[in-house]
């Protein structure tokens, strides 16, 4: 009997311990996640959203409450938004990535429907009896706006030299 008592003790003891350090990887997670700056969004493979990090509320204008539960389609502008179901389907019969593992640039769609261009990256994650998908997104609006003033710097420049070189012959004549 005190073999048994021992024996029994010393599982509930192993078994709290393992809880606790569960706890403790949990709870980082959890941090992680909630102060990641990218927008951190979880999918199962229906395409129902089932995480959105406190990123992804800002970036997106929802909070978690309101999306946890609706398709991802609600973040994206047509024609991706009808798409999406059959793209994620065709994923899940024929097993080719497109996405997945590959950042790209998209569009989102935020809650007031105005459009974000975004980099979004997409990892899939197999846990037992469950696929999920999850997407991390950084807005890009200041790259693009960098990127098309310094395109129109470049034009202007080059219509300036193309106008100097132009009053320069003019003078010579």
């Amino acid at each position: 009997t005190v073999a048994v008592l021992v024996v029994a003790v010393n599982g509930l003891i192993h078994a709290q311990e393992l809880y606790r350090r569960m706890e403790e990887g949990s709870s980082r997670l959890r941090a992680t996640l909630a102060t990641a700056v990218d927008g951190i969004i979880t999918i199962n493979s229906r395409g129902i959203i089932q995480d959105f990090n406190r990123s992804a509320e800002r970036l997106f204008g929802w909070s978690a409450e309101e999306v946890i539960g609706r398709n991802i389609s609600v973040l994206m502008p047509e024609p991706y938004q009808s798409a999406h179901d059959g793209y994620l389907e065709n994923y899940l019969q024929s097993g080719r990535p497109k996405i997945i593992g590959i950042g790209r640039e998209v569009v989102g769609l935020r809650k007031d429907g105005t459009h974000m261009p975004m980099r979004l990256a997409v990892g899939r994650v197999e846990l037992p009896g469950e696929l999920l998908f999850v997407g991390f997104v950084s807005d890009i609006s200041d790259r693009i706006e960098l990127e098309a003033s310094l395109r129109e710097a470049a034009e202007n420049a080059k219509q300036a030299a193309a106008a100097g070189l132009d009053a320069a012959a003019t003078a010579r004549l």
